[in-house]
């Protein structure tokens, strides 16, 4: 990832303290009592239970509830085990090997269980009874990206659109360990981030991310390694980008991502999961034209020599949007001496450097 959210206090994180005595002290230590009983012990399942709005929530955490009594105390320890496994976000991210499989869950309980917290996500945040007590994910959102101002676009991808605290809306929370293969996570919000539509759904979509075994960017990471890019022009193409009916291919641009070797894993995970180097290649051949007509506009209007001109905007551009691209693919394309001669060709500029 390019860039890291900062971790917020916020009420909504408790939602998911609802989630753990439901699972703990309702789920593990189901036995004879009817399940109410256990229930009314918690003020908003109570509510939650007795609302004719969220009878779903009653029906499934009964049969659940039914199917849990049958099971021993070593499965209901391993039902808890699991759970709590799945809901350690941060430590699955950095030890994915450590990530302990649904299937050691008791299979009829796992599958309702499973389903059940699919679903819970989808209804639990929507129910008036949580908005009110936890507040509601728009709400979290505004003050999780008003906290986090360095991150204009998808810290993901860098240049994907996020939604601002002005819209109505928000842009999508991803879940990180997918609901699909991670279900009982679903609903902490240490694994739910906003992410750009194309990063959430074109690209990630529902892969096991924990299932390739490797190491992967935790979102909320405090220690997100700085990350470079190192973009390569074949000097047979430097045309290519001054002919805008021409189109690039991968021989006529190479781009590489340049990181600490320690966060190899972390990188080629985030390659796999996202495909960022083939998305930033997109991302340079569909703007590089732009960007160096970007340098000619501007030796146009200052006179300035095209050295010049490269290096203020390779300056300038580094922290504006698509930048982290910007800079590398100009300071390539300012070491090739043939293309300022080519540029100065097609400009009818006399300017020497």
């Amino acid at each position: 990832m390019l860039k890291a959210y900062r971790k917020i206090d916020h009420k909504i994180f408790k939602a998911q303290d609802i989630v753990i005595y439901l699972v703990e002290e309702i789920f593990c230590k189901a036995d004879q009592q009817r399940c109410f009983t256990k229930i009314k012990k918690h003020k908003t399942l109570k509510s939650l239970y007795e609302n004719p709005l969220s009878n779903w929530f009653k029906l499934n955490v009964e049969k659940i509830y039914i199917e849990c009594r049958r099971l021993d105390n070593s499965d209901k320890n391993t039902l808890k085990r699991v759970f709590h496994n799945h809901n350690d976000i941060e430590s699955l991210c950095e030890k994915p090997t450590t990530l302990i499989p649904l299937s050691q869950i008791n299979l009829t309980v796992r599958d309702l269980i499973a389903d059940f917290f699919r679903e819970f996500y989808n209804k639990f945040l929507e129910w008036k009874i949580i908005k009110d007590e936890f507040g509601t994910k728009k709400e979290y959102y505004d003050d999780l990206l008003w906290e986090n101002e360095h991150i204009t676009a998808c810290p993901c991808c860098g240049y994907g659109i996020l939604k601002t605290v002005y819209e109505k809306g928000h842009s999508p929370y991803d879940h990180y360990l997918p609901k699909k293969h991670y279900p009982l996570s679903s609903i902490n919000f240490n694994n739910l981030f906003p992410l750009c539509s194309e990063c959430n759904s074109d690209y990630k979509g529902e892969k096991p991310i924990l299932n390739y075994k490797k190491k992967v960017f935790y979102p909320f990471g405090t220690a997100l390694p700085q990350i470079d890019f190192e973009i390569k022009v074949d000097p047979s193409s430097l045309v290519k980008f001054i002919n805008k009916k021409e189109r690039i291919n991968n021989k006529d641009l190479k781009i590489k991502i340049l990181c600490d070797s320690k966060y190899n894993e972390e990188i080629e995970s985030w390659d796999t999961i996202f495909k960022v180097e083939e998305r930033f290649f997109g991302q340079v051949a569909t703007n590089g034209k732009a960007w160096l007509d970007d340098v000619r506009e501007k030796h146009r209007n200052s006179k300035k020599s095209y050295a010049d001109c490269f290096d203020e905007i390779i300056k300038d551009d580094s922290n504006k949007y698509l930048g982290f691209l910007k800079s590398p693919f100009l300071s390539q394309l300012k070491e090739h001496q043939s293309l300022i001669e080519a540029i100065e060709e097609v400009s009818g500029s006399s300017t020497i450097i």
